[in-house]
């Protein structure tokens, strides 16, 4: 993967000792959306997104390996929705690598392996960052509620 501004994205497989992190993380960020994933389910989570083309997850590391930011990609991330997919999940960048260009750069590169295994569309879903994914030609869909919260389903061609 190349190398912009001394970071790098990978495979998480590459980077599997940052996956007790990623899971703390994952769980403060998300627990609200995903009230059943604890920090060890999260762990379990990441461990099976080493063994397989979809699910997967893609981490953005500083060139000393240090954790910039993650996304995913997996078969599907909203209940009732299984006939979409594959979803573009569990983006995060840490506050210290925000304005830089890593969840972009994530973000493309879950587009890229989606459309390699040959996916026409990817979709997602965000409770707060719809601007920043119609700026990146996603389109919105529609709203919803999950778990409570006001959601935007969105999709991007991958065509």
């Amino acid at each position: 993967m190349p190398v912009v501004n001394n970071w790098t994205t990978a495979p998480l497989s590459e980077h599997a000792a940052l996956i007790p992190r990623l899971a703390k993380l994952h769980q403060a960020q998300w627990q609200d959306l995903h009230p059943r994933m604890s920090v060890s389910a999260w762990e379990a989570e990441f461990s099976w997104h080493m063994t397989a083309a979809i699910p997967a997850t893609l981490v953005a590391v500083d060139e000393h390996g240090g954790l910039l930011g993650s996304a995913s990609l997996v078969h599907d991330d909203m209940d009732g929705l299984v006939q979409l997919s594959p979803w573009l999940a569990n983006v995060l960048v840490l506050p210290e690598a925000r304005g830089k260009g890593v969840g972009a750069a994530l973000i493309d590169a879950i587009a890229t392996t989606a459309r390699a295994q040959g996916h026409t569309r990817l979709y997602l879903f965000t409770t707060d960052r719809t601007d920043f994914y119609l700026q990146r030609n996603w389109v919105h869909l529609e709203n919803r509620i999950h778990h409570g919260k006001t959601v935007s389903l969105m999709y991007r061609s991958l065509a």
